[in-house]
Formats: C-alpha cells, sequence, structure tokens
C-alpha cells in the first residue's frame, strides 16, 4: 500500500512523524532531490551533507517535465531540468500544482558516506 502522495504530505504542513534531515526554501530543487533519491544538501555554512535514499512512497513516476509539454506550457525540447526550473521562476502560482502531479517520491536519510547511488544534485 502506497505512503501518501507528494501533495498529501506537502498539504500537511510538517504534521508527519518524520525526522527532518534539512529544511529548504527551494521546492524546485526539492523536488529533483525527491525524485532522484540522493543528492547532496548544501548548509548554510558552506557545509555539505549526503542525502542517501532511504524508501519512496510507492506512488508510479510522473514525468513533470511531459505534464508541463502535454498541457503547453513548455515545448517538447525545453522539458529538462533547467528548463523545468526556468518554467518554475516564470509561473510560481502553477507551480505546486505542477509538482503535485508527480505523486512519487523518495524518502533520503543522512548518509555520512557516498553510498552506491551516487549524488546526482546538490540543494541549496
Amino acid at each position: 500500500m502506497p505512503y501518501y502522495s507528494r501533495g498529501e504530505i506537502d498539504g500537511r504542513n510538517g504534521a508527519l512523524p518524520a525526522p527532518v534531515i534539512a529544511w529548504t526554501a527551494d521546492p524546485v530543487e526539492l523536488f529533483f532531490l525527491q525524485v532522484q533519491g540522493s543528492g547532496q544538501i548544501q548548509l548554510g555554512g558552506g557545509e555539505r551533507i549526503r542525502a542517501g535514499f532511504a524508501d519512496q512512497n510507492g506512488h508510479p513516476y510522473r514525468s513533470l517535465g511531459r505534464y508541463l509539454v502535454e498541457r503547453g506550457e513548455m515545448l517538447l525540447e525545453q522539458a529538462s531540468m533547467q528548463g523545468i526550473k526556468a518554467w518554475a521562476a516564470a509561473n510560481p502560482a502553477k507551480l505546486q500544482d505542477a509538482l503535485n502531479y508527480t505523486r512519487a517520491m523518495s524518502f533520503s536519510g543522512n548518509c555520512p558516506r557516498p553510498t552506491a547511488r551516487s549524488a546526482r544534485s546538490t540543494l541549496r
């Protein structure tokens, strides 16, 4: 049975009893870390911690880029991480609904050493 979806978790405003390893003000960077499953988080003082894959919520992955293309929000050739970030910056009022389309998300834990799932992104 799947855990809560991305939208259900975000809608609870931290009310779920899960340990927090970091906070971020950038929902798009957080989205990519949750989709990729691991990465690095750069703290305010410049220190980096590793976020390693711990589990996922059981919902099937649905592509945010495809969602935006199908709705005419961007062209197929723009549907990259950089294109999605640019779209998000230009469309803050539509962002949360778009992020919630991808119900799947992974959960991370603080990982002191690199894991088999290499860190692919850095969250600031």
